[in-house]
């Protein structure tokens, strides 16, 4: 037995009690880091004895020692990742399972007893020195939920994984633990934890091997974009022969570290949605009535093999896009991992309301088939980001329906931790909630807005976010994660201008406090970016409500003043590294919103149609992917502004290209060419041309832009509104410089994209 750190002194009044800490002889690199951390913080805490159960503690003993196993404790018992905290006369105990179990122990006593809370990795309460008098304490611990992961992005500042271990996860997604944190008790082996097929067969097998590869639309389908033949032997023994020789080499690296061998090995599609549709795949996947036949068939032969090999090692795959729905009468092996995507109907509000009954209904089906379930969480949305999204009012209780039908992994995609909507609370909420499922959600709600905003600011931001969750309940039926801004229709005039009221509140608040009146700015910023984005829509509903327009509450200059100001401070305390990228793109974002007229009206072209048949694209609503691409002022544009494009005589964008894409289908349906003759009246002036016609579809598509699509207008609102709906697409395009026979710099300016739909009226 080693005797870690026996000078840990804390002041008692006027003398010194020495708290010793003691670990075993061979203690890990986990436990020596447990007693250091415990250490740290009971020196910053405990003023004088720290009393439990009515005892002075003179001795910490920290895993498995002969005391502990003494006292009744084996730790050797116990599960991974569990642990024990125990006091008994003067001595506590703490002693876990695995390489993390007393790393947790000491984790969970400092939090939980002491009352210490990792927010974020850069922020953390740290009660002040006072007489601590603890209850006796006899804890045993056993983690309902086998893996816990928060994938996070690389703007977060890296910390070996360190906060992560602090509340309980055992998994950091691409960011990883290192030992000293326990490494990850749940890791999945290589090549990586998700869209495999690529990884293992890669494009480079298909001159030899086409065969392995998909038929789709006629073609072998090889790479990223394309999928496996699934009922293709020799593509099955070669996938599996690699498989094992992953399984194999991951476990000599993983011993070598130090670290907890993996346990589970992913084989899933890649991220597109379609299969094989070669005779013998289409056949599997008819009788099925789902491509999650060939699918399962294929994993299941690889869990049977692997088995053989690694009985304790899980083989995943994902009910995802094409394979959400169970195949008809094939039943996952006993050592298949089912990973179910969140993908409800709107995500804005519960999982246990009407409009996502169909996706809860898929959930409860897998579990009937599959012991081992596995869902995949998303925390923001992908076109649109950090617009405001009550989803911290209901996350406890979707985890617990996930939970009760039989879910015991929970994997939370949470990136954007530079702009995503209220990321500390909703981060550190997700993470009580993988350490326990059954967790009270108003409870965790309260402790966080205390703690961290304070009280009284934390009661009127509870208050903003509420009625956000009220307001989506109401009117919020389709959002998915790729929602577009109007999917944020419960984000109402009303609802914004009472939020900011709140946010006002709250300010005055934490005044005092710099560090709480940062954080109140910070939670606004998502309200703020939306209020500036949606600045004509809520000024729209402000007027016909009979608002008079010098009344407008909403200060434009006042908001983005704001931003501007908390923005530079959030992102060198979330990580220095990412400053300059970020910081950049919030100014280009906030200069291209100040363009925005405060009165939007439709072209003169289209004034007389519906509004509900028409969908307008202006130039700030198109997404951006060159650098050369900018929103500018333009008088001559009737939207005032347009997108303009410097060209070259290597890039003249003439003929000026238009289409649309199908992502998941990976089809171009409809494309143009607008050609040097029919855009010569565009020189100098505003032309409209009218592209094409296209039938809305239920699954991502785009409209874009150039020779090489780098403007893009998303459909994603219109396919979960107006799915299988025609619409005429129109362009408002102007020309200018000697390369086009007229003045100026040269470049070509795409002012606006209106979509009408095929019903309507009779254009002017």
């Amino acid at each position: 037995m080693k005797k870690f750190f026996s000078s840990l002194l804390l002041l008692a009044g006027a003398s010194l009690c020495a708290l010793e800490i003691t670990l075993p002889a061979k203690p890990l690199p986990s436990e020596k880091n447990a007693a250091q951390e415990l250490r740290s913080y009971l020196e910053r805490t405990v003023d004088g004895e720290l009393k439990i159960g009515g005892r002075a503690i003179n001795r910490i003993l920290l895993g498995d020692t002969p005391e502990t196993r003494a006292a009744g404790i084996d730790g050797r018992a116990l599960k991974t990742d569990a642990y024990v905290i125990r006091s008994s006369g003067d001595d506590l105990f703490i002693a876990g399972g695995g390489q993390s179990g007393t790393l947790y122990g000491v984790y969970a006593f400092l939090e939980n007893q002491i009352g210490i809370r990792w927010w974020t990795p850069a922020e953390e309460f740290v009660p002040g020195k006072r007489r601590l008098e603890l209850p006796a304490l006899d804890i045993r611990f056993e983690f309902p939920v086998i893996q816990r992961d928060i994938y996070r992005d690389h703007a977060v500042l890296p910390d070996g994984g360190k906060w992560a271990a602090r509340n309980r996860l055992n998994r950091n997604g691409d960011l990883g633990i290192s030992t000293i944190y326990g490494g990850s008790s749940c890791n999945f082996g290589g090549p990586y934890f998700v869209h495999t097929f690529d990884l293992y067969l890669p494009k480079s097998l298909a001159e030899e091997h086409p065969e392995y590869f998909a038929v789709f639309q006629g073609k072998r389908q090889p790479g990223k974009l394309g999928q496996l033949c699934l009922s293709n032997e020799g593509m099955r023994r070669e996938f599996l022969a690699r498989l094992k020789k992953r399984i194999l080499a991951d476990e000599s690296a993983a011993k070598a570290k130090g670290n907890p061998v993996p346990r589970i090995y992913d084989v899933s599609p890649n991220d597109v949605g379609f299969s094989c549709e070669c005779a013998e795949c289409r056949a599997l996947n008819s009788r099925e009535e789902s491509d999650a036949g060939t699918l399962i068939a294929f994993v299941n032969g690889m869990a049977r093999e692997i088995g053989k090999l690694r009985p304790d090692i899980l083989i995943s795959t994902t009910a995802y896009a094409n394979t959400v729905k169970p195949p008809r009468t094939l039943r996952p092996e006993s050592n298949v991992l089912i990973r179910f995507c969140y993908t409800p109907k709107c995500m804005a509000i519960p999982l246990d309301t009407a409009s996502n009954r169909e996706y809860l209904d898929n959930v409860r089906k897998w579990k009937g088939l599959s012991p081992e379930l596995y869902v995949w969480i998303y925390g923001i949305t992908y076109q649109v980001h950090g617009y405001p999204l009550p989803n911290e009012q209901f996350m406890a209780n979707d985890v617990r329906q996930f939970y009760e039908n039989g879910i015991r992994y929970f994997f939370f995609e949470h990136e954007d931790s530079h702009i995503a909507d209220m990321y500390a609370l909703k981060v550190w909420m997700e993470a009580k909630l993988a350490e326990n499922p059954e967790a009270d959600g108003r409870a965790l709600l309260k402790i966080f807005m205390d703690g961290y905003y304070g009280p009284e600011a934390g009661e009127w931001i509870l208050k903003a976010r509420r009625l956000i969750a009220e307001s989506a309940r109401e009117k919020c039926r389709a959002m998915g994660i790729m929602a577009g801004i109007n999917a944020f229709n419960y984000l109402t005039f009303e609802v914004v201008e009472a939020c900011h009221g709140f946010f006002d509140r709250a300010a005055e608040c934490a005044a005092g406090d710099p560090v709480k009146s940062r954080r109140v700015a910070e939670a606004r910023l998502s309200l703020d970016r939306f209020t500036l984005a949606a600045v004509q829509r809520l000024y729209k509903e402000f007027r016909e409500s009979g608002g008079d327009s010098a009344e407008f509450p909403f200060d434009r200059k006042k908001i983005a003043a704001r931003i501007r100001k908390i923005y530079p401070a959030y992102l060198r305390k979330l990580n220095p590294a990412v400053f300059r990228q970020h910081s950049d793109a919030m100014n280009k974002e906030l200069d291209g919103l100040a363009m925005l007229p405060l009165g939007s009206r439709l072209p003169a072209r289209f004034a007389g149609l519906p509004p509900e048949d028409v969908w307008d694209f202006t130039a700030d609503k198109m997404q951006l992917h060159n650098k050369n691409l900018k929103v500018v002022k333009d008088p001559a544009a009737e939207s005032g502004m347009a997108v303009r494009f410097l060209t070259s005589p290597e890039r003249k964008e003439n003929p000026f290209n238009a289409g649309m894409y199908l992502y998941r289908e990976k089809k171009i349906p409809v494309k143009r060419g607008i050609g040097p003759k029919e855009n010569a009246g565009s020189v100098g002036r505003y032309q409209w041309y009218k592209l094409f016609t296209v039938k809305v579809p239920k699954d991502f598509s785009y409209i874009y832009l150039l020779s090489r699509w780098e403007i893009q207008m998303p459909l994603v609102d219109l396919s979960k509104t107006m799915p299988g709906a025609e619409y005429d697409v129109y362009l408002s395009l102007k020309y200018q410089g000697p390369l086009y026979g007229g003045k100026g710099e040269n470049a070509v300016f795409a002012e606006r994209v209106v979509m009408v739909r095929k019903h309507s009226i009779t254009l002017r």
